[in-house]
């Protein structure tokens, strides 16, 4: 109403913080500053006005006794959205993070690591734990007490249930739980999967070991599972099959975009992978648009000469299979691969040990 607007004006104008006006005997106004708590500028314009309306606004002491709580209400919900635009900011920060080590910018990482603490360990390993939606921050806040506020803790930028923890991999003492064991124990109900030690350079293969090791935690009654390396694809294949990757994959390795703004080796590379381990879903891994996943994918079946229909999956799987063997991780802390050939059916992750 226009009594209450020009009211407002005149405190502005005038620097008060309360103020009184009337039309007529029966209808007044009576406007009072807000206080808000930790606000010390003194003016108008910083806070909120209570307006009273009436034939005698200030015939009672309402509005002097409701001012204070408005204030502390209102001042606990900025607050409130204060600190949640500095959790999303948080947890957006630690994504891209995540996003620049799968992509190989372990320098432009390192740096952004620094600022949002903590540092992260290199070698590491990946853990991918799945509790629920509605648990994933008491989840992070178990993993941060777990490993004393050391580890890169991620909300999974493709699973909204799913949390990852880069965790040191400095070996835990003969009578201590590994970090698998005793998160399974400390979040109730959750299911663990952790990948081998890893190079940071090497965050792809961790995230797909850990995530391909949380399948198989869910069958266990101990709710964990560890990817062993050693009994992976690299004894399995041979590390001589890396020239029959790098001859299938070379167009792809090779290409260099005749467009500035096209997608060059690395990105098209990094779209498969993850159409290949997510699917659809990839479009929230890779944080683009499903016409340019499709778009990507063409494209690489074009330099490949490969078709990736859905239906089609005998052209998927040797590409998979291609950029595992090519993308195999330098280990921290095995010895020579084995030359042995283990039974194919034997399952490629260790039994778990709780004792």
């Amino acid at each position: 109403m226009k009594l209450v607007a020009d009211g407002l004006c005149v405190m502005r104008e005038r620097g008060l913080r309360a103020f009184v006006a009337g039309e007529s005997p029966d209808c007044s106004v009576a406007l009072l500053a807000v206080g808000i708590p930790g606000d010390r500028s003194g003016t108008v314009p910083s806070g909120l006005v209570l307006a009273v309306v009436g034939s005698d606004p200030l015939g009672t002491a309402a509005p002097a006794d409701a001012e204070p709580l408005l204030g502390v209400c209102w001042g606990a919900r900025e607050t409130q959205r204060t600190r949640r635009r500095v959790e999303i900011a948080d947890a957006r920060g630690r994504e891209a993070v995540l996003h620049l080590l799968m992509s190989g910018n372990l320098t432009t990482a390192h740096q952004i690591a620094s600022v949002l603490a903590p540092r992260l360990s290199d070698p590491a390993r990946f853990h991918f734990i799945e509790c629920g939606v509605d648990r994933r921050a008491e989840t992070i806040r178990i993993c941060a007490e777990l490993t004393g506020g050391r580890a890169w803790i991620v909300r999974c930028p493709v699973y909204s249930g799913h949390v990852l923890v880069v965790a040191s991999a400095t070996p835990v003492p003969a009578d201590a739980r590994p970090l698998e064991a005793a998160l399974a124990a400390e979040i109730e109900g959750c299911v663990v999967g952790t990948g081998d030690t890893l190079a940071l350079r090497d965050t792809a293969a961790g995230y797909e070991q850990a995530f391909h090791a949380l399948a198989v935690a869910r069958g266990r009654s101990e709710r964990w599972a560890r990817f062993d390396a050693a009994l992976g694809l690299p004894v399995v294949v041979g590390r001589h099959d890396h020239a029959w990757a790098d001859h299938l994959l070379a167009s792809l390795t090779g290409h260099v975009p005749t467009r500035g703004t096209g997608p060059d080796s690395r990105t098209l590379t990094g779209t498969v992978r993850s159409w290949l381990t997510f699917s659809s879903t990839a479009t929230r891994h890779m944080k683009i648009h499903r016409n340019t996943l499709a778009s990507r994918l063409r494209h690489v079946e074009t330099l490949l000469g490969l078709d990736l229909d859905l239906e089609l999956v005998g052209d998927q799987a040797k590409l998979d299979l291609a950029l595992r063997i090519a993308a195999l991780p330098r280990v921290t802390g095995h010895g020579p691969a084995s030359t042995a050939q283990p039974d194919p059916a034997e399952d490629a992750f260790r039994t778990p040990d709780v004792g």
